[in-house]
């Protein structure tokens, strides 16, 4: 049974999402992507198996958490930190996830936040005390098995922990509605690069909310690559909160058909000396779509922060992206800035690698494996990059595409 605490505060989202109207075309960050929600009975359909790959320990893995709905399976062994699914932790009386989750006052404004705030089944729990470093990666999978289907994830280091997370959420072809919150919070000092690889199944729609907070020193690297699903919304905050906190991205996104993907970025520079770079990558074949709708802001007070936000697009066919970079500047002695290109095939690249023996189609291939290489190569296990890179062949216009 769930602790008091947490049936109050999923009752209070509960409250909040039947209080907040649904968003429409007129509100800015929907424009390009109108989200619909039915509500799906539970029960209602049984997810496939998970690939066998995924659901193994890897020998370059410190541990691996399973998440099935409620159900969650361990492997490995996590000396000196808790890594553990968020009912257990609740179960375990966990005070940093209790002090998160009691008073919950993120994402109050967005009605979908709020559903999965209510509604989730389960998620990833992890803790980092101070000045623990881990050595290898972990990894946590999600796999969606009901028609619709909500988790919740809460990854705290404290000060000066260091470590390398894995994210990957997985379903099968069947139509699936998924809703992801993710809290993130960073010690002074402390280093997190958290990696996503989003392989969910073609007839299904996600919301993704995601906050971030970075103390003094901390230091966020995300390497986030989304290749599945039929919608996906992401919406990101990152806190720069702290003295000196840095954030450090390369992002991408390969789709096809007539796949849908809306990234939301939102940067908050609120104190000195606050830096970020992020890069953002996409390749869009057939009728396939993409939304980036960055934004930086730097606070007053928040002097001498760099912050550059970029995205470079790839289209193949008849795909498209939107492209809308925003600067919210409020204090001097500040270095900002923020571009987007758009670009197809070009033939002058086409004629460099045929002069050299390259035949067109693998030139092509070249090309636009290229797009997201960047992305691919900072995956931290070889069988990740594995994974990463079969997915992305098997795409329109990817070596079998």
């Amino acid at each position: 049974m769930s602790a008091d605490w947490l049936q109050i505060a999923r009752n209070q989202a509960e409250e909040r999402f039947r209080s907040l109207p649904f968003p429409t075309g007129k509100d800015e960050n929907f424009r390009f992507t109108p989200l619909e929600y039915k509500p799906a009975e539970t029960g209602t359909a049984t997810g496939s198996p998970l690939p066998s790959d995924l659901a193994k320990l890897d020998s370059d893995e410190l541990a691996l958490l399973l998440l099935e709905g409620e159900e969650a399976r361990f492997l490995g062994a996590t000396p000196g930190f808790l890594f553990t699914d968020i009912l257990r932790a609740a179960a375990l009386g966990s005070d940093p996830l209790r002090s998160r989750l009691k008073d919950d006052n993120s994402f109050r404004d967005d009605k979908f936040a709020q559903l999965t705030g209510a509604r989730w089944r389960n998620g990833a729990f992890l803790h980092v005390p101070a000045g623990v470093k881990v050595a290898k990666p972990l990894r946590f999978v999600t796999h969606a098995m009901e028609a619709e289907e909500h988790s919740r994830h809460l990854i705290v280091l404290e000060e000066g922990a260091e470590l390398v997370l894995v994210q990957e959420s997985w379903s099968d072809e069947a139509a699936r509605f998924c809703g992801e919150l993710v809290e993130v919070r960073l010690g002074r000092n402390s280093k997190l690069h958290w990696v996503t690889l989003q392989q969910l199944g073609r007839n299904t729609e996600a919301v993704i909310r995601q906050r971030v907070e970075l103390a003094e020193g901390a230091e966020l690297k995300l390497t986030p690559l989304h290749l599945g699903g039929k919608l996906v919304q992401v919406r990101q905050e990152v806190h720069l909160s702290g003295e000196g906190a840095s954030l450090e991205a390369q992002a991408a996104a390969r789709g096809d058909g007539q796949q849908h993907f809306d990234f939301w970025l939102d940067v908050r520079h609120e104190s000195a000396g606050s830096r970020s770079q992020m890069d953002y990558w996409f390749v869009m074949a057939e009728k396939a779509k993409a939304v980036f709708n960055g934004q930086i802001e730097v606070k007053h007070g928040a002097a001498d922060c760099e912050s550059s936000q970029r995205s470079k697009s790839l289209l193949l066919g008849s795909g498209a992206v939107h492209s809308i970079p925003k600067l919210i500047i409020k204090t001097d002695a500040v270095k900002c800035s923020h571009g987007a290109s758009v670009s197809s095939v070009s033939f002058e690249q086409l004629h460099y690698l045929q002069s050299r023996g390259i035949p067109r189609n693998e030139a092509e291939q070249m090309i636009v494996r290229g797009f997201t290489e960047k992305v691919v190569e900072r995956l931290p296990t070889e069988s990740l990059i594995d994974r990463a890179e079969t997915l992305i062949e098997n795409k329109a216009g990817g070596v079998h595409g």
